[in-house]
């Protein structure tokens, strides 16, 4: 079924939902125990109707971006107090007062949106409930113009409308109806419209839609607006039906059950919030007759309502009833999980010019650009200009500021110096969004995508977001305009009728790749778009982004897989610790030697042999160390550590060596509890721990140090250090622990009771260090312990290590970016990349080694090996 042809079913269905009630409440439903058509029944279903416009005003926010507002109880009491106002003050009608009810809290949403809206989540929720409090605490102080406590009182009822009168409660229960069926076909029009469909999209994914060039400020400030005019239009009738209003009635509390109203209801499906209004309100009615009259045991029944439906069935009422309904008449399944690659032919192509357009200008100029976090200069004066239709590889070590430089090219981040220049026109300070217009275009290390969406309404978004923006003529006639052919150029024309939520981890790339595409780049930036990719995977992506540039698109691309990314780049520029160290052709960067100090920690004077593997080394003590064998190890359907086997000997130090992504991190995490592997054995003093808990393996002798500095900030030092301890049952021990581990530490020992997040980088990372040391442990696991520290702090590290390795009382698996650091640890080296092991070297044979060069810096270089046909 079409998505308008969905649309229009759910209008049809909500609206014949609604008019059941409509028509049987005043006419009594023959339930005797329930309720009688009286004039209680007929206020409370009046009551219903007008909350149910509340909730859809209120659903508008959650259902199209995710937020829940509180504050829409105060732009309700702003709607409600100018109805009481105008009406017995001012003596206003009825109909004249509607555009004024509506207009006072869309102007007063809009100056609130403009700051709140910049939050999200939880953050949003509590902004908008201080505002909300703030309401009624001015309504409540306001007594010249509220009345006070004490409220306001109206005694009138709607003037006649033509030959239609509302002296009646019948007559108003109806006028409150058509307000309700006005709410409904306004949320199903937002729905089915353009401005929905990209509301949707930034609630997906508001990162992706601002990188495609959505102002999603803008659209979430138009959607906050509209939402505050319907509930500001809900006050009147609720005015003249309520007879009485006081500032404690538009309060947090009161909202919540509007809120209650949505999730009972169903937060996603367009007749929820009425289902939810109706029940919600009508609740006390069928509990009289069980004995529950108590008002408190009311709200206790709601609470109970909204656990129930928040962890048993989050889909709401209407959503259950859709899903008998959909069972009923046997619709179909959605589509399964997509678990295929891309198809390619792997055959060898031409070198990386061939059919390519002569480079043109200079397209984007980049000069002395600066960007600190809190202190560490992450990006260092760096300048770079590339022209149009080149190919710009970007490469670095961990750490080296390479997704920072994207982050600022790009606008995600503010830099704190320096000019980005596109087409001559500074770019330094505009918005992602605003960026992306121009056209310079970015993908992401993780892939972003509008998960509610299928794969071709996806890119039909994007095209749609983008139109009017004018493409080179090269792009113009190399890059289709359609989301069909967008889709099948892209290689993924079989898939697009695939909700994105099911596609397998290499289509989820390429479609990342046709929503940067659609939105029409001029220059398009890709961070590790083969990360996680099998062989087969990234060649249909190297023959994607082949195509891309003889369309003349210009490319800036970081990725650690240099197989990948060498024969495709026309030049590449080394990142380390911020600064630009080399650039050039990629033979040339390949062969530098200040590139190989930086990813081998020496000089490299010539190209050598690799030596042969050492002897595994003696078998004493084996048993009682870390083995691992033929560990496999995924993230969903992405590969990330294939069939590794490696070990560890009591009282031995080893490093794990390799490029970003190669399974570093995943094998540690394998052994430490915090992933489980797909297949193979991980033993550790001849017990297997796979399966087991965390807590239960650092029990068992394995301390886990985890990249990242991951202090508890608020906590003092001491009690992160105790934290360390806390699994100990020697607990006399463990203070001596602490004692003399603070002494070799000087610059933790005075600062015990101040926040650890006050600490710099390098005194949280000894802290860190130090609180799994306390844990006792047999082996010690230290994942880039070095990472975003200055050489100074570096060294200090280094300094610790060193002393620990010295009195040969644990063993040490250690996870570096820094060879040379790694080999001054350590006994052995293991080299991964792309998620196998490639090689076992000692740590003396580091320097210059050709296997470990190759896995950061590629194989010889060699044309690429895959085209789409």
């Amino acid at each position: 079924m079409s998505g308008a042809r969905m649309k229009a079913r759910n209008l049809v269905a909500a609206l014949v939902l609604l008019a059941a009630p409509a028509l049987l409440v005043p006419y009594g439903l023959g339930v005797e125990w329930a309720w009688r058509a009286d004039q209680r029944t007929l206020s409370l279903a009046t009551y219903a109707a007008i909350y149910s416009v509340l909730a859809y005003g209120l659903f508008l926010l959650t259902r199209f971006v995710g937020l829940a507002s509180v504050v829409h109880g105060a732009l309700w009491g702003i709607g409600s107090y100018a109805t009481a106002i105008l009406a017995e003050q001012a003596g206003w009608s009825f109909w004249a007062i509607l555009p004024v009810a509506a207009l006072l809290p869309t102007v007063v949403a809009v100056a609130l949106g403009l700051f709140s809206l910049r939050t999200h989540g939880l953050t949003f929720m509590i902004v908008t409930l201080a505002l909300c409090e703030f309401f009624v605490l001015l309504a409540t102080n306001w007594d010249s113009l509220t009345a006070g406590p004490l409220g306001i009182m109206v005694f009138r009822v709607p003037e006649p409308l033509g030959f239609l009168t509302f002296d009646a409660p019948l007559s108003r229960y109806y006028l409150a109806l058509t307000f309700l069926y006005l709410a409904i076909v306004l949320t199903w029009w937002i729905g089915r419209s353009a401005f929905g469909r990209r509301l949707e999209a930034i609630r997906d994914s508001e990162l992706l839609a601002r990188s495609l060039g959505l102002d999603a400020q803008r659209y979430k400030l138009a959607i906050f607006a509209i939402s505050a005019a319907v509930v500001g239009l809900a006050g009147v009738p609720y005015v003249y039906h309520q007879q009485a209003i006081q500032p404690s009635l538009f309060g947090a509390l009161p909202f919540i059950d509007v809120l209650l109203m949505v999730v009972i209801g169903g937060a996603n499906l367009l007749g929820g919030p009425a289902v939810g209004a109706w029940v919600v309100q009508f609740l006390p009615e069928l509990l009289h007759p069980l004995g529950v009259r108590d008002a408190n045991l009311h709200r206790l029944a709601y609470g109970v309502l909204l656990i129930v439906f928040v962890v048993l069935a989050p889909q709401g009422i209407a959503g259950l009833l859709k899903r008998g309904w959909d069972r009923l008449a046997k619709r179909p399944p959605d589509a399964a999980p997509d678990a295929g690659a891309p198809r390619v032919a792997v055959m060898p192509t031409a070198s990386r010019s061939a059919a390519r357009p002569p480079l043109g200008e200079e397209l984007l100029q980049v000069t002395e650009l600066q960007k600190s976090f809190r202190g560490v200069r992450a990006i260092d004066g760096v300048s770079l200009s590339v022209r149009r239709g080149e190919v710009l590889g970007v490469i670095g070590p961990n750490g080296s500021g390479k997704t920072t430089l994207f982050n600022c090219l790009s606008g995600h981040l503010s830099p704190d110096a320096g000019r980005v220049l596109l087409r001559g026109t500074d770019v330094t300070d505009k918005s992602m969004d605003a960026i992306a217009r121009q056209g310079l275009v970015r993908t992401f290390q993780h892939p972003l995508s509008f998960r509610s969406k299928t794969v071709a309404s996806s890119v039909e978004l994007a095209l749609g977001v983008s139109a009017g923006r004018a493409r080179s003529e090269a792009a113009a006639t190399g890059i289709p305009d359609q989301a069909g052919a967008l889709l099948a150029f892209c290689g993924i024309g079989d898939v697009a009728q695939r909700p994105v939520s099911a596609l397998s981890y290499g289509h989820s790339r390429l479609l990342g790749v046709a929503l940067a595409l659609a939105a029409r780049p001029e220059v398009l930036m890709l961070d590790e778009p083969a990360a996680g990719l099998n062989h087969v995977e990234s060649a249909a992506l190297a023959a994607l982004l082949a195509r891309v540039c003889r369309a003349g698109i210009t490319l800036i691309v970081i990725d650690h897989d240099m197989a990948f990314l060498m024969p495709l780049c026309d030049r590449l520029l080394v990142l380390d610790a911020g600064t630009l160290i080399a650039q050039g052709p990629p033979e040339q960067v390949r062969m530098d030697p200040r590139v190989a100090a930086v990813y081998l920690g020496g000089t490299l004077e010539a190209r050598q042999t690799a030596a042969a593997r050492p002897p595994a080394g003696s078998a004493a003590g084996a048993d009682q160390g870390l083995q691992i064998r033929d560990l496999v190890v995924a993230y969903g359907p992405s590969t990330a550590v294939r069939g590794v086997t490696l070990r560890v000997q009591p009282g031995e130090a080893v490093a794990v060596l390799g490029a970003n992504g190669a399974g570093k991190t995943t094998t540690l995490r394998a052994v430490s509890g915090l992933l489980r592997p797909v297949s193979g054995q991980i033993l550790w003093q001849g017990q297997d721990l796979v399966g087991r808990s965390p807590a239960d393996i650092l029990r068992s002798g394995i301390a886990h140090v985890p990249e990242g500095r991951m202090v508890f900030a608020q906590q003092t030092v001491e009690e992160n250090l105790r934290l360390g301890q806390r699994l100990r049952k020697d607990k006399a021990a463990a203070q001596a622990d602490m004692d003399r581990l603070l002494e070799r530490l000087p610059a933790l020992k005075p600062r015990l009771r101040e926040a650890a997040g006050n600490l710099s980088g390098g005194q949280q990372q000894m802290l860190v260090i130090a609180r799994g040391l306390l844990s006792n442990p047999s082996l010690l696991i230290l994942d880039e312990p070095s990472l975003g520290l200055s050489p100074r702090l570096v060294e200090e590290v280094v300094e610790l290590v060193e002393q620990l390795r010295s009195e040969k009382t644990l063993a040490l698996m250690l996870v570096e970016q820094n060879p040379a650091m790694a080999a001054r640890l350590t006994d052995r080296v293991y080299v991964m990349q792309n998620g196998v092991l490639r090689s076992e070297l000692a740590s003396s044979e580091v320097s210059g080694n050709l296997d470990l060069l190759d896995a950061y810096l590629g194989g010889p270089l060699g044309p690429a090996q895959a085209t789409l046909q």
